[in-house]
C-alpha cells in the first residue's frame, strides 16, 4: 500500500498541511520541523509527486545548471563536480531536482537553455561560470528570468556568489614574497574568464607594493585548464632560468606544472595555487602553500541564493544579491 502524506504526518507528529508546506520548502516552517518531517519521509520511503506539486504551485521545482562549453578542460577539472556537490546538497534539502544545460558549443548550449526557459522546465538558472559578452546570460537577462552566477560578472546588476579573487591572489603572492621570492611568474588561463583577470591583478598588485619587477614576459595566459598546459609551461619557465616562484591560477594546471618540473630533475620551486577540491595526487598537498576557495560552499550558497531570488522575484524595486565566500591561505 502506498505511503501517503497522512502517514508521514502521523509519524512526524504534525498536521498533513505541515508536511505539504515542508515539501514546498515553505519558509514559515522551522528548520527543526523540516528536519523531523524529512526524516519521517526518509524512514517511510515517501517520495513527493513532483508533477502534482507543479500543477498545484505552477512551479517545476527544478533548477537549471548552465555549464561552460563541454571541452576537455571542463570534463577534467574537478572544480565543477565539487561545486555541483554543494548545489545538490542544498537542492536535496529543498526538494528540488537539477537539470543540466551543456553542449559542445555556445550555440548548442544557448538552444538548450532556451528550451528550458521558454518551456518552463526550470524555475531558475545557476551559471557555473562568469564570462564577458555571454549570449546565454544576455538571453536570461532580456527575459528577466531568475538566475544566480557563480563568479563575478562585469555588471553589478546581477545575483552572484564568488571569492575575492583579486584579494586572494594578492595575499598568496605576498606570501611568496615574504618567503624570499623576487622573480615570480604567473600562469593564468582564459582571460575571458573574469576570475583569471582578477587573480592576475592581485598578483600584479602584490609585486608593485613590494617594489618588485613586473615583467610581462613572466605572465602566461590563454591557458586551458588542463595539466598538459601546466606541464608545457614548466619547460618554458625553466628556460627563463631566473624564476624563483610561480603563482598558478588553477589547481589542475598546477598539477601538470609540478609534474613537468620534477621530470626535468629540478629542485622544487615554490608554487602558489588555488585549491578547489581535495585530491592526494595533485602534488600540491604538502609541499606548497595554497588558497582554499571553498568550492563546495560556493555551490551551497549559490543554491540558497537561488531560493531567495525565487521568493522575492515579484518584489519591486529589485535588489541584487552579492556574496563573497571567504578564502583561506594554507601555508606550507
Amino acid at each position: 500500500m502506498a505511503v501517503t502524506i497522512k502517514d508521514v504526518a502521523q509519524k512526524a507528529g504534525v498536521a498533513p498541511s505541515t508536511v505539504s508546506r515542508v515539501i514546498q520548502n515553505n519558509p514559515s516552517i522551522s528548520d527543526a520541523t523540516k528536519e523531523k518531517v524529512r526524516q519521517a519521509m526518509k524512514e517511510l520511503k515517501y517520495y513527493p509527486n513532483l508533477n502534482a506539486r507543479s500543477l498545484v504551485s505552477k512551479k517545476s521545482f527544478v533548477i537549471g545548471l548552465v555549464l561552460p562549453d563541454a571541452t576537455d578542460a571542463f570534463y577534467q577539472n574537478p572544480f565543477f563536480p565539487t561545486v555541483l556537490r554543494g548545489i545538490n546538497d542544498e537542492a536535496s534539502k529543498s526538494g528540488y531536482a537539477l537539470l543540466i544545460a551543456t553542449g559542445q558549443t555556445s550555440n548548442h548550449r544557448h538552444g538548450n537553455v532556451e528550451k528550458m526557459v521558454h518551456g518552463r522546465q526550470v524555475d531558475g538558472l545557476i551559471f557555473l561560470y562568469a564570462s564577458d559578452e555571454d549570449p546565454i546570460f544576455n538571453l536570461v537577462q532580456d527575459l528577466d528570468f531568475p538566475y544566480v552566477v557563480i563568479g563575478t560578472p562585469s555588471s553589478k546588476y546581477v545575483n552572484f556568489v564568488d571569492n575575492d579573487n583579486q584579494g586572494s591572489s594578492f595575499e598568496g603572492t605576498k606570501y611568496l614574497i615574504e618567503n624570499g621570492a623576487k622573480n615570480i611568474a604567473f600562469i593564468g588561463g582564459d582571460t575571458n574568464r573574469i576570475f583569471i583577470r582578477d587573480r592576475l591583478m592581485g598578483y600584479q598588485q602584490a609585486l608593485k607594493e613590494a617594489g618588485l619587477t613586473l615583467n610581462e614576459q613572466w605572465v602566461f595566459n590563454e591557458v586551458q585548464f588542463v595539466p598538459e598546459d601546466g606541464f608545457h609551461y614548466s619547460k618554458i619557465i625553466k628556460e627563463l632560468d631566473c624564476i624563483d616562484a610561480v603563482v598558478i591560477a588553477d589547481q589542475l594546471v598546477a598539477k601538470g606544472f609540478k609534474a613537468g618540473w620534477r621530470l626535468q630533475g629540478e629542485e622544487t620551486i615554490p608554487a602558489l595555487t588555488f585549491k578547489a577540491y581535495d585530491s592526494s595526487d595533485l602534488l600540491m598537498t604538502h609541499e606548497d602553500a595554497f588558497i582554499d576557495i571553498q568550492a563546495q560552499q560556493l555551490g551551497q550558497v549559490a543554491f540558497q541564493m537561488m531560493m531567495e531570488v525565487l521568493e522575492t522575484e515579484n518584489v519591486k524595486p529589485r535588489r541584487f544579491a552579492h556574496e563573497f565566500i571567504p578564502h583561506v591561505l594554507v601555508e606550507k
